[in-house]
């Protein structure tokens, strides 16, 4: 018994390289491709709050501040469809009294988001400086978009796989092999587009802005054989 181990070791070692002699060669690269584009439309993200007791009060008063943020965002150019408001939020604040040491409910705090969508064909200094002249208007920020990303990325991809192919060009050079099939492909991680905050500078007499690109790219892992 002791004897035949050795061989049957032998013998399934010879099975497995018989096996990894049949595979063909292959070399694994990724492939990546990215574009920056100024945007198509920008989206102003704005807060409106009103504080106080008198729930029916506050509702009042955010729905005359909600109507004149519509009124002003319209004298800027912007239709109906480019302006969205989100349901209505209530909260009740409280905070912590020190000498009570205890938590002491304070008043009720009623907001509601807006969103404004500009067209990059429209003035977006006017319409940023009207809104922070108003005192009770709350910018959260303004964000740069593409249109159609996903239609970007599609034609990214193809350019990704481009790109593998010649990576796998210059390695297999090297070793005096060329390319050959494309055997195993697969995509990157989906990472959203890299859609950098604009830039707003208040000055005392105006509000500029100052958009920077979106940065779109696509990631490929990819085997091809080798020749």
């Amino acid at each position: 018994m002791r004897r035949l181990l050795p061989l049957l070791m032998m013998m399934g070692l010879a099975g497995l390289l018989v096996g990894c002699a049949g595979e063909p060669d292959t070399v694994t690269v990724s492939g990546k491709a990215e574009r920056e584009l100024m945007p198509d439309y920008y989206e102003i993200s704005l807060l409106l709050v009103e504080r106080g007791e008198d729930e029916a009060a506050l509702s009042e008063a955010l729905e005359e501040r909600l109507a004149n943020v519509i009124s002003l965002a319209r004298e800027h150019g912007l239709e109906e469809d480019d302006i969205r408001a989100w349901e209505l939020e209530l909260h009740q604040e409280t905070h912590w009294d020190r000498d009570e040491q205890r938590r002491v409910t304070g008043e009720m705090r009623l907001s509601r988001q807006v969103r404004l969508q500009v067209d990059v064909e429209q003035e977006m200094g006017p319409l940023l400086g009207a809104l922070i002249t108003t005192g009770w208007t709350q910018i959260q920020g303004v964000r740069s978009r593409l249109a159609d990303p996903e239609a970007l990325r599609n034609d990214l991809l193809g350019e990704a796989v481009a790109n593998a192919r010649s990576r796998a060009s210059a390695l297999a050079a090297g070793d005096g092999r060329q390319v050959g099939t494309l055997l195993q492909l697969q995509e990157g991680d989906r990472s959203r587009p890299m859609m950098a905050r604009a830039e707003l500078m208040q000055a005392p007499e105006a509000v500029s802005f100052m958009p920077e690109p979106i940065t779109v790219s696509a990631e490929v892992q990819a085997v091809f054989r080798l020749d």
